[in-house]
C-alpha cells in the first residue's frame, strides 16, 4: 500500500524539480553563452545572463564581463559580452584558472 501512495508523490516531486530548473534557470553560465548572438540588445542579453558582474567601456565600446567560480577546477568560467550602440558587436568565452597559493609556513614564531 506504501508504494502505490508513494510513486504519485516521487511523480510530482520530480515534475517540481524540472519545472523549477527551467524557471530559474539553472543551466551553466557556458550553455547560456551559447545562446548570445551578434545584433542583441543589452535587454537581451541581460535576460539570458543576468546582471554582470563587472562592467567597462571605452569610447564607443561597452564590455559586461561575467564569472562563475568552479571550485573544484580552481578556475572561472569567463564571458565576455561587448556592445556597440546597445547591440552586441562581439562575446568571448574561456576558463581563467586561479595562480596557485603558496604553501602556508609551518614555522612558529
Amino acid at each position: 500500500m506504501k508504494k502505490k501512495t508513494c510513486l504519485p508523490l516521487v511523480l510530482l516531486f520530480s515534475l517540481l524539480i524540472c519545472s523549477c530548473s527551467s524557471l530559474f534557470n539553472f543551466s551553466s553560465l557556458p550553455e547560456r553563452a551559447y545562446d548570445i548572438e551578434k545584433g542583441m540588445t543589452k535587454q537581451e542579453v541581460s535576460s539570458r545572463l543576468g546582471k554582470p558582474q563587472y562592467r567597462r567601456f571605452n569610447d564607443d565600446v561597452e564590455q559586461w564581463e561575467y564569472r562563475v567560480r568552479e571550485a573544484v577546477t580552481n578556475s572561472d568560467n569567463v564571458v565576455v559580452v561587448s556592445f556597440v550602440d546597445g547591440y552586441v558587436t562581439a562575446m568571448d568565452s574561456f576558463k581563467q584558472y586561479a595562480p596557485p597559493q603558496p604553501p602556508e609556513s609551518s614555522a612558529k614564531n
